[in-house]
């Protein structure tokens, strides 16, 4: 995992991929490498919203699940439960 310009690249050794994350999708899986144990998907979004000065709302909650369905997809993350 790299940071290059503003932009997290992420090398996926197991597929052999490189992924170009989108602002929010690299947000999320920065946050994710924190919690290397896991972490609950509304202290996730409550982490996401205090490092970026978000407010938890519904369309912020919508976003961190739209964005871990990206990660989960390309083999980055698993989400469990919601």
């Amino acid at each position: 995992m790299r940071v290059l310009d503003d932009e997290l690249v992420i090398y996926n050794e197991t597929t052999g991929s490189t992924h170009h994350l989108s602002v929010l999708g690299s947000v999320v899986m920065q946050a994710l490498v924190r919690y290397p144990d896991g972490i609950a998907f509304h202290d996730l979004v409550r982490a996401i919203s205090d490092d970026e000065g978000a407010l938890v709302d519904d369309e912020l909650e919508g976003a961190v699940a739209r964005a871990l369905d990206g990660l989960a997809a390309l083999g980055l993350a698993v989400a469990i439960d919601r």
